[in-house]
């Protein structure tokens, strides 16, 4: 009677202590996951900043008081933790340049494929395109006012 007893009380605890370690494992990996997205919202959202002052849609000129390297240092880190759809569309938006001028709609691409990256947006492409070029338009508007 005594062994059932401790052998029940053994398979209870082992029980609890297999429990708490799958818990435990699956805490820190959602942590990881959290980080990495937190992380990868904030390069994200310091690419966009960054590229926000780009000469869209104009001939191509090198701004001395713009900094590409860290536009480039952006570029280099979505590489790093970008999903795949957000890097082929950062490379696209770079190749552009090769006809001498940023392209808006490829920027508005980048924004699109960051936002369904990070949280599988509702918004259409479109709905996206709009937003963004009604506040490069108001951006570019008061550059000029200045």
């Amino acid at each position: 009677m005594v062994e059932k007893e401790m052998d029940s009380a053994i398979i209870g605890l082992i029980g609890v202590i297999l429990g708490a370690s799958i818990q435990y494992i699956y805490m820190i990996r959602a942590e990881k996951r959290k980080k990495h997205l937190e992380k990868k919202a904030q390069v994200y959202t310091d690419f966009v900043e960054l590229a926000a002052g780009l000469p869209f849609e104009q001939p191509f000129f090198a701004d001395p008081n713009y900094s590409y390297d860290k536009l480039i240092r952006y570029r280099s880190l979505i590489i790093l933790i970008g999903s795949d759809i957000v890097i082929s569309s950062v490379n696209k938006f770079f190749k552009s340049t090769k006809r001498y001028y940023y392209s808006k709609e490829l920027f508005c691409d980048v924004i699109y494929a960051m936002r369904k990256d990070l949280i599988d947006d509702k918004y259409d492409k479109d709905t996206i395109k709009k937003l963004v070029f009604n506040i490069l338009e108001e951006s570019e508007s008061k550059n000029k006012k200045n």
